[in-house]
């Protein structure tokens, strides 16, 4: 009990170091799995307390999830990523369990974000957002979450989940899954612009935000001709050829010719 105790004290806020002597198994593995799904496109190790642990998983979604807003009955704009994801990402910090070894995982697939960590289970199956009762993993660890923000009432996560990914990704709901494993699936339309994100390095943001533009073109009007993609896009042609060349290197468009640019659908949805 005591070692279980100074195990949560230390990672909320400890350093690495110190982590790694108490907790050696310690770890939270992001990865990626789009276009290499056997072993992973892009992945972050993070073997560091909650609260940096907290910054760069959101940071690993905001890369390659695309991002949506949508307003509210009084007008005020609501970020559907980030309301969303800030409380996976709080769920799978704050209430798991740290003395065990299982490893803990965020995967972004084509389609979904899958996270799984131990837990202590009080309940199997799938989780009713509207008929639940929410138990508090790590008390101490939950109210310091609270208090900076990171989290709101407990129970609050799994309905705002719900509430927001049928927004953020239409006609789809979450799942959170009770068990010695705890299991969370959140589908998403698909990484397009994360991907350019993720994979066209050195290119500068004004270039990403045409390339996402020209493929977002493509993906609402497959098989335009180039003089087509022009117009809608308000690209040269010069410069539209070259940024189709930069798509179809990083495998998000098939082969181009004059006639037509021919979408890979799967990599989108």
């Amino acid at each position: 009990m005591r070692h279980c105790i100074q195990a949560r004290a230390v990672v909320l806020l400890g350093k690495d170091e110190v982590i790694k002597s108490i907790l050696p198994h310690y770890r939270t593995d992001a990865l990626v799995r789009i276009k290499d799904t056997d072993r992973h496109d892009d992945r972050d190790d993070i073997r560091t307390n909650l609260i940096e642990a907290y910054d760069r998983l959101m940071a690993f979604i905001d890369k390659w999830l695309p991002d949506k807003f949508y307003q509210d009955e009084n007008g005020n704009s609501i970020d559907l990523r980030n309301r969303i994801f800030r409380e996976v990402v709080a769920n799978l910090l704050v209430h798991r369990e740290f003395i065990n070894a299982f490893p803990v995982k965020l995967v972004i697939s084509k389609n979904a974000v899958e996270t799984e960590n131990w837990s202590k289970a009080h309940g199997n199956g799938i989780i009713d957002p509207i008929n639940f009762s929410p138990f508090p993993k790590n008390p101490n660890i939950t109210k310091f979450f609270k208090e900076i923000g990171r989290v709101d009432e407990l129970g609050s996560g799994v309905r705002n989940v719900h509430r927001f990914c049928g927004l953020y990704t239409p006609g789809k709901s979450p799942e959170f899954l009770e068990g010695d494993v705890f299991k969370t699936r959140v589908p998403v339309d698909g990484t397009t612009d994360g991907t350019i994100e993720g994979t066209i390095e050195g290119a500068t943001n004004a270039v990403k935000k045409r390339l996402k533009v020209l493929l977002h073109a493509i993906v609402d009007d497959e098989g335009k001709r180039i003089p087509d993609y022009t117009e809608i896009t308000q690209i040269k042609a010069k410069t539209l050829e070259r940024y189709i060349k930069q798509l179809r290197d990083i495998d998000l468009i098939g082969e181009y010719s004059e006639k037509c640019v021919k979408l890979k659908m799967n990599q989108l949805i």
